[in-house]
């Protein structure tokens, strides 16, 4: 059984007062009746969108952030889904408030690295009302990357970058080629991988070789190929089409794996 969250609303009938101060004579006080009418919340919260690997977690899982939903009381918790064999079981719920409004946060553990899952979300309100299921999103269980060795790094780093990626590109109107050649600077291959960044315009990746594609707003995340592995000082290379309006700043905010990585623009 499920129970309906309630409100209560009070109100204050006016005439009855006042013909009841009238009947007992002049400054006779009379105290409104309270009147309490119970609205039962019905109404579920939004669908669950915008789901993104958002950081590296380490060895067998799958980290994941999502846009908030939205209800017209509040949203209460949201419950996870992942797909075993031919039914989706739940295995997580996250609860609201959570320690970032704007970015709700689960990670998926116990997987097997480089092995692919499929997941989806839910949210519900504290009258336990459910959301549609967000769309499925699937990604591979994170393999860990480990800390690099250091390296000898040109000056002006503070620290080593365990990569680096190399932006340039060209423009014609509204639109734009960029190429990336992204850099291995450990000591130990990277593989497989997945690079994120950030536009700082409203530009739109329109087309993409050597790589899968997911863009969210201004986040673009790209996945390698399953067979590409970059080794120590190797590089991987990637381009893709673009359009904007205004001005093509370039990307910032590399990350490979989740590690940041130094930007050279050329």
């Amino acid at each position: 059984m499920r129970f309906l969250r309630c409100r209560a609303v009070t109100g204050t009938v006016a005439l009855l007062a006042a013909l009841l101060g009238g009947l007992l004579g002049a400054g006779a006080a009379v105290a409104a009746p309270a009147v309490h009418v119970t609205v039962y919340d019905v109404q579920p919260p939004s669908k669950v969108t915008g789901i993104w690997e958002c950081v590296a977690d380490g060895d067998g899982t799958v980290p994941m952030c999502w846009t908030p939903s939205t209800d017209n009381v509040a949203v209460a918790a949201y419950d996870v889904f992942m797909q075993q064999g031919t039914t989706f079981n739940r295995i997580g719920t996250v609860t609201v408030p959570t320690p970032d409004p704007r970015r709700p946060f689960f990670t998926a553990t116990g997987l097997v690295p480089r092995q692919l899952y499929t997941f989806y979300i839910v949210a519900r309100d504290l009258a336990g009302n459910v959301g549609p299921r967000s769309d499925l999103y699937s990604a591979r269980a994170q393999e860990g990357l480990r800390p690099p060795t250091p390296t000898p790094t040109p000056t002006g780093d503070p620290v080593p970058y365990p990569c680096q990626v190399t932006h340039s590109d060209t423009e014609w109107g509204t639109g734009f080629s960029a190429n990336l050649v992204i850099k291995n600077m450990g000591s130990t291959p990277i593989g497989p991988w997945t690079l994120r960044f950030h536009f700082p315009g409203d530009q739109r990746v329109t087309q993409l070789w050597n790589a899968s594609l997911n863009q969210s707003g201004q986040w673009v995340t790209i996945g390698g190929p399953s067979w590409s592995v970059i080794g120590p000082g190797q590089t991987y290379t990637l381009g893709f089409n673009g359009s904007y309006s205004g001005t093509n700043s370039p990307p910032t905010d590399f990350t490979l794996n989740g590690y940041p990585c130094r930007a050279i623009y050329l």
